[in-house]
């Protein structure tokens, strides 16, 4: 805990040593953020913490998909099995990928099969993000099952005024290779974009290539002044090898296919200067294949176990509708209302084939009492078809000392996550499901502090409590095992964050997180990757000159380890440069060469799975 404090105590003084060179910032446009509270906030007024990664800032980082994208994120940790396409996810605050909700464009992203998302496989490509919203803290009061670490949402771009048509392409280490087009405008009241992108790459270990394609597009149509209609639909088709783990087995022939498709459309309206009202209407449906035709010998210590062929196949389907309503009741009163049906299917060969229900109603008080005060209150009511009722209550709210600069927010919240379809029906020889399961249940406590340094840099601070209740964790004593909820957790921590606005193209940013978790029933530390001790990031934006630009990113990384283990920790660096050519209006390109894991460190962020080596990667993209 000391170290976490002299950290926090490092990330203030490079903020104030460095906020002179801030001074001299140009202002920028104001963010606007949507997640936290279904309706658009300035990133000041909202009264939880929240990181919001724009499109551009994406572009110059180098990152190349969604999971890089969101690993440089005040209190993210990200796991993934190594090589590019392998299964990758995010945890917030310690809660586990099942207990984070993902969303695209609204949309829920979660598998009804095992709850998670698998950040590779989002249908949607990285130059058609507009900017990813992160809410870290209890989420459910909105969004219901699955927010118990935050709220991760992916907003796609809208086409703007101008006909835009963009192809491009990169290649690197591996045999990676990219090829990408898209077009998007406006005629009249009709809006479009439309994209594809091939990706594919053979992969640094044995049975680890991949090849992929995704497909988007957004049909759009202004319905007078006041109201408009949105279609879109999203899909990804992927192939990849599954190389194994080094630390039980290697699975040389293994291999995995997955094809998503997420539809969805929007009508919202303004019925009048105190009402407006959203009807939205969304369908995802996933296919997951994994095969693997030879047999496994594991030992894990004096326990040793047969793995026989593996030849599943899961498809699962989710509906959704939601009317929601936002109503000024007066100066000192936001009302948000809504009704939200779902239906999840699975047919699978492991799961059996079963259909669950759930509906739910959620309101939301948004009270400004004065200038420099906001409180937020919600409540929302789930009742499901197996588990039943689940209520979720939020308390929060924000003080602005304008004078000084200074932001206060404090808030209380619940969360929880409901059993997914595989813990409650699983049917394998050696392991089943139990129905008879109940949500796992979280209460989580938060104050922070944000600070202006002047020219739009910050500095913010957050420490954080979250209890957790009623977890589902397999009980290996029975045959055959069976998933119960009997675990239960305290996991305390803090986040620190520096922004420095260097200049209008340059930047300086730091952040840092601490985690302290505790099994509460035998009050020991968990031993989880999801839940590291320490974590320092940073990123270095410069200018170099005019319309050239460098990226320097960097991530030092502990793990608890148990006693008499050897220590776990990494330090990791990337570098990119680009440069932009051409004049608005005419034909633009960019073109840019970019380095990870610069210094060719050995390390594994999930045991038994090696990260990528040095690569290098080059590309092109014009725009016209």
């Amino acid at each position: 805990m000391k170290k976490a404090w002299i950290a926090v105590a490092a990330l203030v003084t490079s903020a104030f040593a460095a906020s002179a060179y801030a001074q001299q910032a140009d202002v920028q446009l104001k963010e606007v953020v949507v997640t936290a509270t279904k309706t658009e906030k300035d990133p000041q007024d909202v009264t939880q913490s929240v990181t919001v990664l724009t499109g551009a800032a994406i572009k110059r980082s180098g990152a190349v998909n969604v999971s890089e994208a969101v690993r440089t994120a005040t209190g993210v940790a990200v796991s993934d099995q190594g090589p590019i396409g392998a299964l990758t996810t995010a945890t917030i605050r310690g809660a586990n990928y099942s207990q984070v909700l993902v969303l695209l464009d609204g949309i829920r992203m979660n598998s009804p099969r095992d709850g998670g998302v698998d950040l590779s496989a989002l249908p949607v490509s990285l130059d058609d993000i507009d900017r990813i919203e992160i809410v870290r803290g209890p989420g459910s009061a909105l969004y219901g099952a699955d927010a118990m670490g935050g709220v991760v949402n992916i907003i796609t771009k809208q086409p703007g005024a101008l006909a835009v048509n963009r192809i491009g392409g990169a290649m690197g280490s591996h045999g990676y290779d990219t090829i990408q087009v898209g077009t998007s405008g406006r005629q009249g009241a009709s809006r479009y974009a439309f994209s594809a992108e091939r990706e594919t790459s053979d992969g640094y270990r044995t049975n680890s290539d991949l090849e992929q394609w995704t497909v988007g597009g957004r049909l759009g149509y202004d319905l007078g002044k006041a109201a408009a209609l949105d279609l879109a639909a999203n899909y990804i088709s992927k192939e990849n090898g599954l190389p194994g783990n080094l630390q039980f087995y290697e699975t040389p022939l293994a291999r995995q296919g997955q094809r998503t498709l997420v539809t969805g459309a929007v009508l919202k309206g303004r019925l009048n200067k105190e009402l407006d009202v959203k009807v939205s209407a969304a369908v995802s449906e996933d296919m997951l294949r994994a095969q693997d035709p030879q047999s496994h010998i594991v030992t894990f210590g004096s326990f040793t176990s047969l793995v026989p062929p593996v030849n599943s196949l899961h498809e699962s389907r989710s509906q959704r509708s939601e009317v929601q309503a936002n109503w000024v009741a007066a100066p000192w009163s936001i009302f948000t209302l809504g009704y939200e049906l779902r239906r999840d299917s699975l047919d699978s060969t492991d799961s059996g084939n079963h259909t669950t229900a759930n509906h739910a109603w959620y309101l939301q008080d948004e009270i400004p009492a004065g200038d420099s005060l906001i409180f937020v209150i919600g409540e929302r009511l789930d009742s499901h078809s197996v588990y039943g009722e689940q209520w979720s209550s939020r308390m929060s709210g924000r003080y602005h000392a304008r004078s000084t600069g200074s932001i206060v927010r404090l808030s209380y919240g619940e969360s929880f996550r409901g059993p997914t379809l595989n813990d409650l029906y699983w049917n394998a020889p050696d392991a089943v499901g139990n129905p008879a399961l109940r949500p796992e249940q979280a209460k989580e406590y938060e104050a922070g502090l944000e600070q202006s340094l002047g020219g739009g840099s910050t500095f913010k601070a957050a420490y954080f409590e979250r209890k957790v209740k009623d977890l589902i964790n397999w009980d290996f004593m029975v045959f055959p095992m069976r998933p119960e909820n009997i675990g239960r957790a305290n996991i305390t921590g803090i986040e620190a964050e520096v922004d420095l606005k260097l200049s209008v193209a340059s930047s300086f940013a730091l952040n840092y997180t601490y985690l302290n978790p505790i099994d509460e029933a035998t009050q020991t530390k968990i031993y989880s990757t999801i839940m590291p001790k320490n974590q320092f990031k940073g990123t270095l934006t410069l200018a170099v000159e005019k319309d050239v630009y460098l990226a320097v990113s960097g991530r030092a990384v502990e793990n608890y380890v148990r006693p008499g283990d050897p220590e776990w920790k990494y330090s990791v660096y990337d570098a990119k440069i680009s440069q932009r050519m051409g004049k608005p209006g005419g034909v633009n390109a960019e073109i840019y060469f970019a380095m990870t894991n610069i210094f060719d460190r050995k390390y594994e962020n999930i045991q038994g799975y090696p990260m990528p080596p040095k690569e290098i990667r080059g590309g092109l993209t014009v725009q016209y």
